[in-house]
């Protein structure tokens, strides 16, 4: 009788962890998207190689994510920042990058003095700023107010489900920026 219950904890254990390895194989929009961008170089992970998708995306990140995206990140990274004008970028890391995005007019602060870098974007941020480095102006107060529109036109937003106010993950940064490397800049077949 032991041995019949054995067999049978046994058969179910394997029965379990056949469906286990079924559903761990696929893999959401925003894991593969992560996955993509990780092998081309433009999301890293932390120290232990975790993507944290799941995390909020801060706008630090953002702007070093999307110097990646445009092949300029040593660029960024040593881009000249005495001239910022924001006080509350404390980490010099990403000075160089805050102050490359300003001048390339990819990014504004959240008022004349503050870049507020551990904020979180919204989608109406995030799809602005990629909009940007697409080269579509996104200055008039219209024109951002238009962006999550536009870029959906665009097909930025295909596979995510978000509104203006929606703050964005990680994940759903890595689906809208691997959206965007397949979208034509503005006027252009590239």
């Amino acid at each position: 009788k032991m041995k019949r219950i054995l067999s049978l904890v046994l058969a179910m254990v394997m029965v379990l962890g056949s469906f286990s390895a079924v559903f761990a194989a696929e893999q959401t929009a925003a894991e593969k998207a992560g996955a993509f961008l990780q092998d081309a170089g433009v999301l890293q992970g932390n120290a232990t190689g975790d993507l944290k998708l799941d995390a909020d995306l801060k706008r630090r990140d953002a702007v070093v994510l999307l110097s990646r995206l445009m092949g300029e990140e040593e660029e960024a990274k040593a881009f000249p920042s005495k001239d910022l004008k924001f006080d509350d970028i404390t980490d010099p890391y990403y000075s160089g990058f805050v102050a490359w995005a300003v001048a390339n007019k990819i990014v504004d602060g959240k008022s004349p003095t503050k870049f507020d870098p551990n904020g979180d974007l919204t989608a109406q941020h995030f799809a602005t700023m990629l909009l940007r480095a697409l080269k579509y102006e996104v200055a008039t107060k219209e024109a951002y107010d238009a962006a999550l529109e536009t870029a959906k036109k665009l097909g930025l937003l295909a596979d995510v489900e978000v509104e203006n106010t929606t703050v964005v993950k990680r994940g759903t940064m890595a689906v809208m920026t691997l959206n965007a490397l397949g979208t034509p800049m503005k006027d252009s077949t590239e």
